[in-house]
């Protein structure tokens, strides 16, 4: 019985972070569409990316980053740890001060 608990109490959290993750996404999506960075209504999430960064190549580290835990985080399997919302908080918060 503990253990069924402590199993919901895990997927509970990795479930806040995976949503924290897309969240933390949309909200660098907003500064982008801010900074003249568009994404089409059809594009993806990566497609966008690979566009931008075809346009802005020091983006091109950062983004990829960014939008590999996204993806883990909207179609992956696998936990989103703390570690990762961190960093790409990090790195959203480091892309909004450059495009200024």
């Amino acid at each position: 019985m503990l253990e069924l608990l402590k199993e919901r109490v895990r997927r509970r959290r990795a479930s806040l972070l995976k949503q924290k993750v897309i969240v933390e996404c949309e909200r660098m999506l907003r500064i982008f569409r801010r900074r003249g960075y568009l994404r089409e209504e059809h594009e993806t999430l990566r497609e966008a990316v690979r566009r931008w960064t075809r346009e802005s190549k020091w983006l091109k580290a950062d983004l990829e980053s960014v939008l590999h835990v996204f993806e883990k985080a909207k179609y992956g399997r696998s936990d989103i740890t703390e570690e990762d919302l961190r960093q790409t908080t990090q790195i959203v918060e480091k892309l909004r001060s450059q495009l200024k």
